[in-house]
């Protein structure tokens, strides 16, 4: 029998907010009784740290010598008894599985090997215990062991020498996965265990988030892409994931807490997602909602087929039964974009029975140079289509529209097609047809369920790390600057969420997998984004040759 240990923190475990010292930064949000300011926030941070550093003295240090090290008091800070809680709280918020590494304990404990699980860590082995078997990672018969348990460490090599002793084991018979560089690789290695680098690497828009490519001087980039990395490697893989987490993700995210903190603003009372292209967004506001309590979230059955065609008092009647009409009240649309007809002729319906007006919230007013039907006092809009027009910087927008239409909000609802009188309740109709005719795939069904999954965790992660505080500079700093660059100079690992997807009735898939002698004649031009079709198939020196290296804007 061999041994196989595996180290915990960022190896079978990471945290949704990225490094230790985001977590610091999440943790000080839950340490005071009332709001502070961002100074006292940051104080909380630098002392803790400090706490952290006096009580590593000792190798045995727990998170209560941490506190009883910590100097620093403030009216509002909680008790020291009841920061252990919150900050063990917090971890456990804070802390998902690695899936790879939790297949091959599996794999491994399967084929009657031992597991041991080791840490360099103040956290105790009970608590560690608990999160590793709320994940099915750890199971009976494997063993843990912990440096403030035990008093030796990984880092003087100590921690090893013990498990030898106590398993009785031979170094020629274990095998160490990890991911420190010294304390997982070189110490192991240097007492003949068998070593094996563990890196959960962050994907390419995650590290130039990191790295600050897009926005200068924000701590929040970091923790964003810990969010994407952390659900990215706690699911299982596939060809749509990362697109999803670092290109839909972020920006729907951020979008919808604007949308909802302005509502709350205004006092709008409910808001109203339109199916089918906002249903996404609509999954992610029900998550934002217990934020803002006193707005109402509602999914709107609706489309141009159901407004424009069917009898007036039908569609009123559905309106009046789903809340839609007020006198008072001021209620609100949200979609991704429009041309601001659909607002037009709900309200002029409304008015003409004597409600108030709804207002609109949108992200891309489209073709309002030549629209007159826009009602611009009852409607928000983040981009339009004659801004876009002056500022050529924005034109990838209008180039990728299906993509940003369709694609983004894949879905797997029904079109509604009208409204009807049954049973004493308006209902409205559906076609057969479900999700949208302008983005298809055999495999639609399952694709759209998937967006869904992905979005919801991330947008749970959005929450409970509190990075939604920053959703306006996430928008302005990280998901536009995100969308135009992968709209200008895509990234090749998000080009495979493409490969499968057609426009309508279109025989050619928007990005399409080609040998690289027909890639040379075809020049990508019988895809549909024929840039993203050469990205997908060109070497990688070829590229950064003829886009450019960095693939800056």
């Amino acid at each position: 029998m061999k041994v196989f240990s595996f180290d915990i923190f960022d190896t079978c475990l990471v945290r949704k907010c990225g490094t230790p010292e985001n977590f610091l930064d999440v943790l000080s949000y839950m340490v005071f009784s009332g709001d502070v300011s961002e100074d006292v926030r940051q104080k909380f941070i630098v002392e803790r740290r400090k706490a952290a550093s006096r009580a590593y003295a000792d190798d045995k240090a727990k998170l209560s010598d941490i506190y009883n090290n910590l100097e620093y008091t403030h009216p509002l800070l909680f008790p020291k008894e009841k920061l252990i809680d919150i900050e063990l709280e917090c971890e456990r918020l804070m802390l998902v599985p690695v899936l790879c590494i939790k297949n091959k304990i599996d794999d491994i404990r399967s084929k009657g090997h031992r597991i041991i699980f080791i840490s360099d860590m103040y956290l105790s082995l009970d608590f560690i215990k608990s999160i590793l078997e709320k994940y099915g990672i750890c199971k009976e018969g494997d063993a843990i062991y912990v440096s403030c348990e035990i008093g030796k460490t990984k880092s003087s090599g100590e921690l090893f020498r013990y498990i030898k002793e106590k398993e009785h084991l031979e170094y020629s018979s274990w095998e160490h996965y990890g991911d420190n560089i010294k304390n997982d690789f070189q110490i192991p290695k240097s007492l003949g265990i068998k070593v094996h680098r563990v890196e959960h690497i962050y994907a390419p828009y995650q590290k130039k988030w990191i790295n600050n490519d897009f926005s200068r001087g924000y701590k929040f980039p970091s923790i964003l892409a810990g969010i994407s990395r952390s659900v990215r490697y706690s699911n299982e893989d596939n060809q749509h994931k990362d697109f999803v987490l670092d290109i839909i993700a972020p920006f729907y995210c951020s979008f919808v807490y604007k949308v909802l903190k302005s509502a709350a603003d205004k006092k709008i009372t409910k808001l109203f997602f339109c199916a089918r292209d906002a249903y996404q967004m609509y999954r992610i506001a029900q998550r934002m909602q217990p934020l803002f309590p006193s707005i109402e979230i509602n999914y709107l059955y609706i489309s141009r087929d159901a407004l424009y065609n069917g009898e007036e008092d039908v569609k009123m009647g559905y309106f009046k039964q789903i809340g839609l009409t007020s006198e008072t009240e001021q209620i609100a649309l949200v979609d991704t974009t429009t041309s601001g007809k659909t607002l037009r002729y709900i309200n002029d319906l409304l008015h003409r029975q004597g409600y108030r007006k709804l207002y609109g919230f949108y992200f891309l007013l489209w073709d309002d140079k030549r629209n007159i039907d826009v009602d611009y006092d009852n409607s928000h809009f983040e981009l339009s289509q004659a801004y876009i027009r002056d500022n050529h910087l924005y034109s990838p927008f209008l180039s990728h529209i299906w993509i940003f239409e369709n694609f983004f909000g894949l879905n797997d609802q029904p079109k509604t097609i009208g409204y009807e009188l049954k049973d004493d309740n308006y209902i409205p109709i559906f076609s057969e047809e479900i999700g949208n005719e302008d983005c298809v795939s055999d495999n639609q069904a399952y694709w759209s369920k998937v967006h869904e999954d992905l979005l919801c965790k991330y947008a749970e992660a959005y929450m409970q790390t509190e990075i939604y505080r920053y959703s306006d500079a996430i928008f302005s700093n990280i998901a536009l600057p995100t969308l135009l660059s992968f709209f200008t100079v895509p990234e090749k690992l998000y080009l495979s969420a493409l490969l499968e997807y057609r426009r309508g009735a279109s025989v050619d898939p928007y990005v399409r997998k080609e040998s690289l002698f027909r890639l040379l004649r075809s020049r990508g031009r019988d895809s549909k984004w024929s840039r993203g079709t050469l990205i997908y198939n060109l070497p990688q020196w070829v590229v950064d040759l003829k886009f450019g290296k960095n693939h800056k804007l």
